[in-house]
């Protein structure tokens, strides 16, 4: 029955039509041909003039906008003077069109969204619904996404492409970090035993901590002014920090410092030789870890299973029976 309807309205449209639409219409299809060469001409020359890579995605794209946007106006004018005859095809098809695509109507308002967010697009870190990926694409109706992490160790490519439908941004939580001059907080933590030199620990670490702030404290301090000046952020010292916490099994170190988002893997590996070449240069200190200790009952150690004497508990009658104490 649908099938039908589709056949008769198609058949019906030359007599809906007068003959100066249909001329305009094949007008309009001539100059859409012309429009295409020159946006795909002027997509050549982009790719081979234009290095920065987000910069050329972004003029490449905005090329295309600008070719469709002609496009719609230009049909506008041809045919603001047939809207008479073309009121009840439209009236038509849009009334199964509202319906049938309403996602797709969302997804275009989410690209919408994105185009206008300064700091959504190419080269942004992005995490919506478990998803942690980098833009290399923004659609009309999706959005495409380079993964980070998942399938490899630490917040590095994964080379797998994803799709997100665009409505997805407006519906769920988005976390972002924009790809000019995006710095994070890392936190790097390290254990010493309680025999350790706690205190030179924490002034090794701090200097570890120092030397890797230094490359990127001018950078760090002028994005996080930036930031203050389009919202309402107040932050405080961006200095390294290093927080001391009694664990288990030793003193805990921890490092909290920033790092650019892009090269956090690599800070990580250099602050880590560095503890390494500190532990090893200093004989106070040394890394803890968790470690069980065997003993033989009569051979010293804390006694286990001991209860009291003559209560029954076999004490003394288990010599040589093996014990575990974490």
């Amino acid at each position: 029955m649908g099938s039908s309807w589709i056949r008769n309205l198609l058949r019906s449209l030359p007599d809906r039509l007068s003959a100066s639409a249909l001329w305009d219409l094949l007008l309009w299809i001539v100059v859409a041909l012309v429009v295409a060469g020159l946006v795909r001409l002027a997509r050549r020359w982009i790719a081979h003039n234009v290095e920065d890579v987000n910069r050329r995605h972004l003029l490449s794209k905005r090329v295309g906008y600008a070719g469709a946007l002609f496009l719609v106006l230009l049909g506008l004018s041809f045919f603001v003077g047939h809207f008479g005859q073309l009121a009840t095809v439209i009236g038509l098809v849009g009334a199964g069109a509202a319906i049938a695509l309403q996602d797709v109507g969302k997804s275009a308002a989410g690209w919408l969204y994105l185009t206008g967010h300064r700091e959504l697009g190419p080269g942004t870190r992005i995490e919506v619904g478990g998803l942690v990926g980098e833009i290399i694409d923004i659609g009309i109706l999706k959005t495409t996404v380079l993964e980070v992490g998942n399938l490899v160790y630490g917040r590095q490519s994964s080379g797998r492409l994803a799709s997100v439908p665009n409505s997805r941004l407006l519906d769920e939580s988005v976390f972002f970090t924009p790809s000019d001059g995006s710095y994070v907080w890392q936190e790097l933590r390290f254990l010493l035993t309680f025999e350790s030199d706690w205190r030179l620990g924490v002034e090794r670490l701090e200097a570890i901590g120092r030397g890797e702030w230094e490359e990127w404290a001018r950078d760090a301090g002028e994005s996080f002014r930036g930031m203050g000046r389009r919202y309402a952020l107040k932050y405080g010292a961006l200095t390294p920090i290093v927080y001391v916490t009694v664990a288990d099994s030793g003193i805990e170190l921890t490092l909290r410092y920033l790092v650019p988002l892009r090269r956090r893997r690599g800070s990580a590996d250099r602050v880590g030789r560095a503890m390494l070449e500190t532990v090893e240069a200093e004989p106070g200190l040394d890394f803890a870890y968790p470690t069980w200790r065997m003993y033989r009952q009569g051979e010293g150690g804390p006694s286990v299973g001991r209860g009291p004497a003559g209560s029954g508990d076999g004490a003394g009658d288990d010599e040589g029976e093996d014990g575990w104490d974490a």
